[in-house]
C-alpha cells in the first residue's frame, strides 16, 4: 500500500469514526475497535449523545448521508435486501438521499474530451453548465448534439473511482473487525456483503455497463412497452453516457393533474412492463422507485436510472414461473416448493417446522380474489419468515421479490385498485399453455433424460472416489475387501446402463408419439416415415434390454 493511500485511509477512517459518534453511534464505533480515530472533542460528546442510541436504524441513515460516497450507495442497495437487514433498517435506508454538491462545468469539459478524444464543440451545439441532477457518482447535463438530438448527459464525478476505491478498502477492514468483535452481526454475512458491494460498485464505475442494460430494454420496449432513453453510442464511454432527453416529469408530482382513468392507464403500464421484464426478457430494472418513473407530455411512462438491474438464471426462471402461476391457480404447494428449490440453510435449522410455518402464513393468500392479492405483504411475509429461519436465497432473487413489491406499491399510489398478479395474469396464461405444449414436455424430458443418464453412468465412478477419500483420508480403521467393491461398482455399473437405456426407449416413445400428432411428414401409409425409424430403434434397445436381463438371470 503506497504512503499517499495509507493516509487517504487514515484521514477516512478518522471521518467516519467520528461522524459515527457525532450521530450517537458510540457502541458501533467500540464494536468495531475504532475508538483510537475519534477526535478529543467527540470523545467529550459521547455521553450525551449515548442516551440517542436506541434509534439505531435513522441515526445509522444519516451517518451513511454525512459519509457520502460509497456509504450512500452501500445504503441503498441495502435497502434492497431485506433478506440480510432487519425489515425496519431497509425502510429507513430507502429514505437515503443521493443529492450532492455538484462538481464545477471545467471538470466536466475536462473527462467529456478526455473520454471522447476531442473538444466538445465538435459534438455538441449546445450544453447547460448547469446539471439536471447530481449525485455521489456523477452528474447529468441536458445538451444538444450537432446532428439536432437533445441529449442528456450523465457524466461521472472526478477522482470519484479512488475515493470508492479507500471507502471499500475500509468496509473490507471494518467488516473483518465486525465479524471478530460482534457475534451479533455473524448472522448477516458483512465480509460476503462487502464483496457483493464491491463488485456491484465496479460495474456502476463502469457507464458502458449501465448503458447496455439501457440497450437492452430499449430494444424490448421500443414497440409496444413503457419509453427507455435511446443511447447514442457513439459518444458512450466509460465515464459518460450520451442517451436520449426524456420530456417530462416525475410520475409524482402529476397525479393531481390526471383522471381517474388516466391513473389507471398508467399504473397498468408500470406492471405490465414489470411483468413482461420479469416473465418474459428474464432481465428486470432493480430499482423502481418513484424517482426513476416519469410521466412525458404525453403521458406515456418512461423508466430511467438503470444502475441496478437483476438477471434471472434458468432454474430462477422455472421457480418464479412456479410462483406465479401458484399465484394465479391459488396452488399454495407450487409457492412453497419454489421458494425450497432455490432456498439454502445456514447452520443447523428446522426444515420441518420452516416449511409448516411457511405453509401456514400462505394460506393467508388462499381464497382471496386476484386483485386483492397484495405483491408486497407477501414479499414482507416471505422476508420474515426467511430471516427467522436464517435461509439463503439467490441475490437476484430478492431483488425480484423486492422489485415486485416496490413496482406493486407505486402502482397502488397511482392506482388503488392497481394489482400485479391480476395485471399479469395473461403472461401467466401463456406461461400454463407453454408447458402443456407436446414439444415443450418432449424438449424436457429430453434435457431429463440426458442429465439422469449422465449421473447414472457418473456414479460408479463416484463411488470409487468415495472408496478412495475413505481409504486414504479416514482417521479411523477401515477395512474394505477390494473384490467386494468391485464387484458392487460392476453391479451399479450394470444396473445405472440399463436404467439409462430405459429412459432413453421411454423418451423415443414419447418422441415418436409426438412426431405423429405434429404430422410431420413424409407418410407411409399414413405414418411419418420419423416414427417407423423410431420405432426400430426402440425395438432394438428393447431387445437388447430383456436379453441382458434374461442373461444375468440365468447367471444368478
Amino acid at each position: 500500500m503506497s504512503v499517499m493511500k495509507a493516509i487517504k485511509g487514515f484521514n477516512r477512517l478518522k471521518k467516519i469514526a467520528n461522524v459515527l459518534v457525532s450521530q450517537g453511534l458510540d457502541v458501533v464505533v467500540e464494536g468495531f475497535k475504532i475508538n483510537s480515530y475519534v477526535s478529543f472533542d467527540q470523545k467529550i460528546k459521547k455521553k450525551r449523545n449515548a442516551a440517542l442510541s436506541h434509534e439505531i436504524p435513522v441515526r445509522l441513515r444519516k451517518a451513511m448521508e454525512d459519509m457520502g460516497g460509497a456509504y450512500v450507495k452501500l445504503g441503498q442497495l441495502l435497502a434492497l435486501r431485506p433478506d440480510l437487514i432487519p425489515q425496519e433498517y431497509c425502510k429507513e435506508f430507502e429514505k437515503l438521499l443521493d443529492n450532492v454538491k455538484p462538481f464545477q462545468f471545467s471538470s466536466v469539459k475536462k473527462i467529456i474530451e478526455s473520454e471522447l478524444g476531442k473538444p466538445m464543440s465538435k459534438v455538441f451545439s449546445s450544453f447547460d453548465k448547469k446539471p439536471i441532477a447530481a449525485a455521489s457518482v456523477g452528474q447529468v447535463h441536458k445538451a444538444k448534439l450537432k446532428t439536432g438530438q437533445i441529449v442528456a448527459v450523465k457524466v461521472q464525478r472526478p477522482g470519484i473511482e479512488e475515493v470508492f476505491e479507500t471507502d471499500i478498502d475500509i468496509l473490507h477492514y471494518l467488516a473483518r473487525q465486525g465479524d471478530k468483535h460482534f457475534k451479533e452481526l455473524k448472522p448477516y454475512r458483512l465480509i460476503q456483503l462487502v464483496k457483493e458491494f464491491e463488485e456491484y460498485t465496479k460495474k456502476e464505475l463502469n457507464y458502458q455497463v449501465e448503458a447496455k442494460n439501457i440497450e437492452f430494454f430499449y430494444q424490448k420496449e421500443k414497440v409496444k412497452g413503457v419509453k427507455i432513453p435511446k443511447v447514442y453510442w457513439d459518444y458512450t464511454k466509460k465515464k459518460i453516457i450520451v442517451m436520449e432527453f426524456i420530456e417530462g416529469r416525475n410520475v409524482m408530482d402529476c397525479l393531481n393533474e390526471l383522471s381517474k382513468k388516466e391513473k389507471k392507464k398508467i399504473s397498468r403500464e408500470i406492471l405490465d412492463s414489470l411483468g413482461r421484464q420479469i416473465l418474459e426478457y428474464h432481465m428486470f430494472h432493480a430499482d423502481l422507485h418513484t424517482g426513476n418513473i416519469f410521466l412525458m407530455k404525453n403521458k406515456k411512462v418512461a423508466f430511467l436510472d438503470f444502475g441496478i438491474v437483476g438477471k434471472m438464471s434458468p432454474i430462477m426462471r422455472e421457480v418464479m414461473e412456479e410462483i406465479m402461476v401458484g399465484f394465479v391457480k391459488k396452488d399454495i404447494n407450487l409457492i412453497v416448493r419454489g421458494l425450497m428449490d432455490l432456498g439454502t440453510f445456514e447452520g443447523d435449522v428446522d426444515e420441518q417446522k420452516f416449511t409448516e410455518e411457511l405453509y401456514q402464513k400462505m394460506h393467508s393468500f388462499y381464497g382471496i380474489e386476484l386483485k386483492k392479492i397484495n405483491v408486497a405483504d407477501f414479499y414482507t411475509t416471505v422476508m420474515t419468515i426467511i430471516r427467522k429461519y436464517n435461509m439463503q436465497l439467490p441475490d437476484n432473487f430478492v431483488l425480484i421479490l423486492k422489485a415486485l413489491a416496490t413496482g406493486e406499491t407505486v402502482a397502488r399510489i397511482i392506482d388503488p385498485d392497481s394489482n400485479f398478479v391480476e395485471i399479469t395474469r395473461g403472461h401467466v396464461e401463456k406461461i400454463i399453455e407453454r408447458k402443456k405444449d407436446p414439444r415443450n414436455i418432449y424438449d424436457t424430458i429430453k434435457s431429463h433424460s440426458y442429465r439422469w443418464g449422465n449421473t447414472l453412468k457418473r456414479f460408479p465412478q463416484d463411488l470409487r472416489t468415495l472408496m478412495h477419500i475413505v481409504k486414504t483420508g479416514a482417521k479411523v480403521d477401515v477395512d474394505i475387501n477390494h473384490k467386494e467393491v468391485d464387484e458392487l461398482t460392476h453391479e451399479i455399473g450394470i444396473s445405472s446402463d440399463r436404467v439409462t437405456l430405459g429412459l432413453i426407449i421411454g423418451a423415443l416413445v414419447v418422441g415418436a408419439s409426438l412426431v405423429m400428432l405434429a404430422g410431420i411428414g413424409p407418410f407411409i401409409w399414413g405414418v411419418p416415415v420419423i416414427s417407423y425409424g423410431m420405432l426400430f430403434v426402440i425395438i432394438i434397445l428393447s431387445f437388447g434390454l430383456v436379453v441382458s436381463i434374461l442373461n444375468e438371470k440365468r447367471g444368478g
